[in-house]
């Protein structure tokens, strides 16, 4: 069994596929230690098949999604093939940075915590080349979910969390803030921390999701 595997869902990415997978099979680690599942929303560009031509070269695998495109829902589409227990959802267009991965995992592997955030907003964390009013719908974002979810990056769209929750979530739930969704599905009771980011700005293709996955 993989000690982890990292879900990546996508909606036209066959620009940065090739990118992203280099980057995360770069890393000093053992290509046995985990896998990558893409979850593909119905994409138009080709990302489907720029997937396929790593499968047979490297622990990728392909979810192929025909239904209408949704974040939470790809989540758990490749959380249903996982073959282990801790999954790192991550997007495909670089603005998480693959170098972090490790960083963001340990602590889950190690048996300390439940979850573990990509932060931006936390010492050590920050935004790169981010225009004042998306810093400003960000920030918001962040402080509205602070009632719900005491953590200070409750927007992340870079998060490890032990596969079992996944199945504390409703089943009818859908929309972009998963994490808000898997924070609220523990009523307070995960075990939380935040490891620092810098997030940046995709390079190609365009952005497809609202701030609230972000």
């Amino acid at each position: 069994m993989t000690r982890f595997s990292v879900v990546v869902p996508t909606l036209n990415e066959t620009e940065n596929i090739d990118l992203l997978l280099t980057r995360l099979f770069s890393l000093e680690l053992s290509p046995d230690s985990f896998e990558v599942i893409i979850v593909d929303d119905a994409s138009t560009d080709g990302t489907p098949e720029k997937v396929r031509a790593w499968i047979d070269r490297s622990n990728v695998r392909l979810v192929d999604r025909k239904e209408n495109p949704d974040l939470t829902a790809s989540v758990l589409a490749g959380v249903a093939i996982a073959t282990s227990d801790f999954i790192v959802v991550m997007d495909a267009d670089l603005s998480h940075p693959p170098d972090r991965l490790l960083a963001l995992v340990t602590p889950l592997l190690d048996g300390n915590y439940d979850v573990a955030i990509g932060s931006r907003y936390i010492s050590g964390g920050s935004t790169e080349n981010w225009s004042l009013h998306r810093q400003w719908l960000s920030h918001i974002g962040s402080f509205l979910a602070r009632p719900i979810c005491d953590v200070s990056d409750a927007t992340s769209g870079f998060i490890a969390f032990r596969r079992d929750l996944a199945k504390t979530i409703p089943d009818d739930v859908r929309g972009y803030k998963f994490l808000l969704e898997l924070l609220m599905a523990g009523h307070g009771k995960l075990r939380v921390i935040e490891v620092p980011i810098c997030f940046r700005n995709r390079i190609h293709g365009i952005s497809k999701l609202s701030f609230f996955h972000k």
